[in-house]
């Protein structure tokens, strides 16, 4: 559905052999990393701040590993309470208003509307322009109270440590997939001081030399702008032609941090 910027096969194998991510005690400045809170309080805050916010918009940089061609695209959600929801993948788009919602195809320049899909539309809609992606903010978004599982559920969730990524200080924490997941692994980075979702990963684990296991991303996400509480132009929800999203910066912030295999 989405177009790409392709990663030739010199780039990627650059951007293969950095890190993922500062996992160290300090940050670009030196200062302390906090890592005194436990999963289970990491998680609720994170689930309270969802909970409250009216309105988020967060601008950035999606990963889809699938297949041959490794895609990294320019993302921007906006959402605003209850039902309004405005997700754009490159030059793709969806527009989600109640139980109505709209995708955008750049080639035709074209909208098409479509019916709603169940009691949540704008999960509905992000899966489907993504192709398939399992995005964790339109469940956070919606449905802040089960986006990581109950709270008797949440044995699998661990932390992993603390990174710096996209100039935020981060909780690493990460969750072993169950059943027919078994073999992958989730990983989130939330913000120390907001407790918002600065970037994910899923990875599985693929066989690698000497009856070795390595783990291989095959989708991931870094926020590099996240606005809370602000309010949002109700013409962004208008059915409208999208422009091309402005980020911080050219290049994706794992080019020193996380998500690259």
């Amino acid at each position: 559905m989405f177009t790409s910027y392709r990663l030739g096969s010199i780039g990627f194998a650059l951007l293969a052999a950095l890190p993922c991510g500062c996992m160290g005690p300090t940050g670009p400045g030196g200062e302390p990393a906090d890592v005194s809170m436990s999963v289970e309080g990491i998680l609720s805050r994170c689930e309270s701040t969802y909970q409250k916010l009216n309105t988020l918009e967060a601008r950035g940089w999606l990963r889809d590993y699938r297949g041959k061609d490794k895609r990294v695209e320019p993302i921007r959600w906006e959402l605003a309470k209850p039902d309004l929801c405005r997700l754009q993948i490159g030059m793709e788009m969806v527009l989600v208003k109640g139980q109505n919602w709209w995708s955008y195809d750049s080639r035709s320049e074209r909208f098409k509307s479509h019916r709603e899909l169940g009691p949540a539309p704008i999960e509905a809609a992000a899966y489907f322009l993504s192709e398939g992606i399992p995005f964790l903010m339109p469940v956070a978004w919606h449905r802040p109270m089960v986006a990581f599982g109950p709270n008797t559920a949440r044995g699998p969730w661990k932390l992993d440590g603390v990174a710096w990524t996209a100039n935020r200080p981060c909780y690493v924490i990460s969750r072993e997939g169950l059943g027919r997941d078994s073999g992958s692994r989730w990983r989130l980075w939330i913000d120390q001081d907001r407790f918002l979702i600065v970037a994910w990963t899923w990875a599985v684990e693929q066989a690698g030399p000497n009856n070795t296991k390595r783990e291989v991303t095959i989708w991931g996400c870094t926020y590099e702008v996240l606005t809370p509480k602000e309010a949002i132009n109700p013409d962004r929800f208008r059915i409208e032609k999208p422009s091309p999203i402005v980020l911080p910066r050219p290049v994706p912030s794992e080019l020193n941090g996380p998500g690259l295999e």
